[in-house]
């Protein structure tokens, strides 16, 4: 699935289990629900141009991993409140060079799920802490984190700095 076209694309409320990967290259795409595949099971790829959203909207749903070597990619929570959890549960390789922010008053905790490896290579303002029960989180050069985020592995992660 992709959105090329400049606009906000709220994704379906329920019924939505598609596979296969998606492309964001333009506009905000805001989760309507925290069901599996609401955003697709594959990988979130942000295009380099025209700062494509993907906004939590309050869901905390579940998709492969985040990739993207632009750095305007951005995934948002405009929530009135609370935190979402994105959840990455992807078993391959992927980079995002984005960022992961807050919104004005809710928050975002990111968790890998998978047995994948997720790099993040750009700078990120969310405070909800980070869950790696599985898989490989990579903060590469560059990167930088909220200081405030707490951070909690499971017994089989690999998480580099």
């Amino acid at each position: 699935m992709a959105q090329a076209a400049p606009a906000r694309w709220p994704s379906p409320v329920s019924g939505n289990t598609f596979s296969g990967g998606l492309n964001l290259n333009n506009g905000t795409l805001r989760a309507g629900n925290a069901n599996s595949g609401v955003i697709g099971s594959g990988t979130v790829t942000f295009g380099a141009s025209n700062t494509p959203i993907l906004d939590l909207n309050g869901n905390s749903p579940t998709t492969g991993l985040l990739s993207g070597a632009g750095t305007n990619g951005l995934v948002t929570n405009s929530a009135a409140s609370g935190t979402a959890t994105l959840s990455l549960n992807g078993a391959g390789s992927a980079s995002f060079a984005g960022s992961i922010n807050k919104g004005a008053t809710a928050d975002i905790a990111l968790a890998v799920t998978g047995g994948g490896t997720q790099t993040l290579t750009g700078s990120s303002s969310f405070t909800g802490g980070i869950s790696v029960p599985n898989g490989s989180l990579q903060i590469g050069n560059g990167a930088s984190l909220a200081a405030a985020n707490a951070l909690t592995l499971g017994a089989a992660p690999r998480a580099a700095l």
